[in-house]
């Protein structure tokens, strides 16, 4: 029986939360944090359905993310995908939640964004629209990254966006809890809980045994609660 519960919970996409139906555990926290549009109908008793904030990185918008699918020859980049997970988007909106962008988007790209969740707000008769844009800490994390060099692209390798948003919601919080992060990513590489795509977290932007390890940390310190 769960008991013990932080002000924030952050909810991750992984196929871990399958296995127990603690939704309403965490609808129960003040505050519920998800990313990347996450797709939630079908899934309410496992990942709940509260969002106070959703942070979505650039590949997860519709029009955006098409464009991103041109770049790495994903195919799951596709609009339908795209569209599907709006439902998350149409959630937010609804509860009068916060949509996170980061704030290292050009801005051009940043208002493609904004017209995504405006057009999706629009077409839902939702007058009220509340987007931040956020900065994620650097921490001991990117030390650790830097030590990698560029990626095949010519970018930096950086910590993924789950790490990250731990990281910002520490900033005012002694402790936050997590639920759907992959821990034992060694054996059980990262899948979303919805089926597709079939393998994410991709190893040309991210090292994700890097991020699994600083979690750890966090979690011995008594700083992050695992669900």
């Amino acid at each position: 029986m769960l008991s013990k519960k932080n002000k924030v919970c952050i909810v991750g996409n992984s196929c871990d939360v399958l296995e127990k139906n603690i939704g309403e555990f965490i609808d129960s926290h003040e505050v519920v944090v998800r990313l990347n549009q996450p797709i939630i109908g079908g899934f309410e008793k496992h990942v709940g359905q509260k969002i106070t904030y959703m942070y979505i990185c650039e590949a997860f918008f519709p029009n955006y993310g098409c464009k991103m699918r041109e770049l790495s020859d994903a195919k799951w980049f596709s609009r339908d995908n795209l569209i599907i997970q709006s439902d998350a988007i149409k959630r937010t909106l609804f509860q009068n939640g916060t949509m996170l962008f980061p704030k290292y988007l050009k801005e051009e790209n940043i208002k493609i964004a904004e017209n995504d969740i405006k057009d999706i707000a629009l077409s839902n008769n939702i007058k009220n629209v509340n987007i931040e844009k956020i900065q994620f800490e650097k921490t001991s994390l990117n030390d650790v990254y830097n030590g990698y060099g560029k990626n095949k692209f010519g970018s930096v390798f950086s910590p993924l966006s789950g790490t990250g948003l731990i990281n910002h919601f520490l900033k005012t919080n002694d402790s936050v809890s997590i639920y759907g992060y992959t821990l034992d990513y060694e054996d059980k590489p990262y899948r979303k809980y919805w089926g597709w795509p079939p393998e994410s977290s991709n190893p040309d932007w991210h090292k994700i045994k890097e991020d699994v390890k600083y979690i750890k940390g966090l979690i011995e310190s008594g700083r992050v609660l695992v669900l």
